[in-house]
Formats: C-alpha cells, sequence, structure tokens
C-alpha cells in the first residue's frame, strides 16, 4: 500500500489522511472489479452472484468470483491500473 502512496506522490499527508485514501481505493477498486466480474458471468451466474451480494457473505462472494471468473486477477490489476491512473490525473488537476 505505500507503493500506491508514493505513486500518488502523496507521502507528505498525514498517516490518517493515507489511510483515508486507502480505503477510498479500496472501496473503488472493488466496486469496479464486481461491476467487471459480473458482466463476465452468465445469466444464471448473474443471478447467482446477486443472491451471494444480497446475503453479504465475502467469502462465498469471493470464492464464487474466483471459480466462475477465471482472469479475475489480471481484472484486478487492470482496475487498479485505470483507477491510479484516474487518481493521478484528478490530484494533477487540482494542482493547477
Amino acid at each position: 500500500m505505500d507503493d500506491i502512496i508514493k505513486e500518488l506522490g502523496l507521502e507528505a499527508i498525514s498517516q490518517e489522511e493515507k489511510d483515508k485514501v486507502l480505503v477510498q481505493i479500496a472501496e473503488s477498486l472493488s466496486k469496479r472489479l464486481i461491476l467487471r466480474a459480473h458482466d463476465r458471468l452468465s445469466e444464471s451466474g448473474q443471478k447467482e452472484f446477486d443472491a451471494l451480494v444480497t446475503q453479504g457473505d465475502t467469502v462465498k462472494i469471493t470464492e464464487f468470483l474466483a471459480e466462475k471468473v477465471p482472469d479475475l486477477g489480471e481484472i484486478r490489476d487492470e482496475e487498479l491500473d485505470g483507477l491510479l491512473i484516474e487518481m493521478k490525473e484528478f490530484l494533477a488537476a487540482v494542482k493547477k
């Protein structure tokens, strides 16, 4: 996680602020990952996934996605890269 803070150029902010940024990144990444994974599922898989989400069992959700979406790790990496690019662009715009 320190790599992310460094990559975004946020080393100078307080630890509390770093923690907030990391939580926001994790939440955004999770949402993006779920949306992409959901799109890759069959219609029946989407229904099963939606039922798991309704139950709120994160272990079962993780196991389900790992089984049904074999390239989940690649999707995660792509989404993280995209998210970091967006954040860098945002931070650059704010600094102007």
